[in-house]
């Protein structure tokens, strides 16, 4: 980021870098013993997916220009989708956790069946 300056940054761009990072931290730190941290490790993946879903979401719909939006609207709109996506993943989800859990809990097995 040498030369950019901090202005011309969106708060998307470092807010979602920095959830990508902290997913691929924890993916990093799985050892493979543990159903555990497999299963967090699923279920931050399947946050993240509902995340960058909420996302496209609000970017498809259309802006009135009756209010203009400031870079705080933007980090409170990332925070609050972040943090539903969470909760959503937190519970059943829409599923991906557990499809992504049970493909890696086979890999890690040693079960390679398709």
């Amino acid at each position: 980021m040498d030369g950019i300056p901090l202005n011309r940054i969106s708060a998307e761009t470092i807010f979602s870098s920095m959830e990508i990072k902290k997913t691929r931290n924890s993916i990093q730190n799985f050892q493979g013993k543990d159903d555990k941290s497999l299963k967090k490790v699923c279920s931050e993946m399947e946050s993240l997916f509902i995340s960058q879903l909420f996302k496209e979401m609000r970017a498809s719909i259309p802006e009135s220009g009756l209010v203009n939006k400031g870079k705080g609207e933007e980090i409170y709109t990332l925070m609050l989708d972040s943090n539903m996506a969470k909760e959503i993943a937190s519970g059943p989800g829409i599923g991906l956790a557990s499809i992504l859990y049970n493909q890696l809990k086979n890999i890690n097995d040693g079960n390679t069946e398709k």
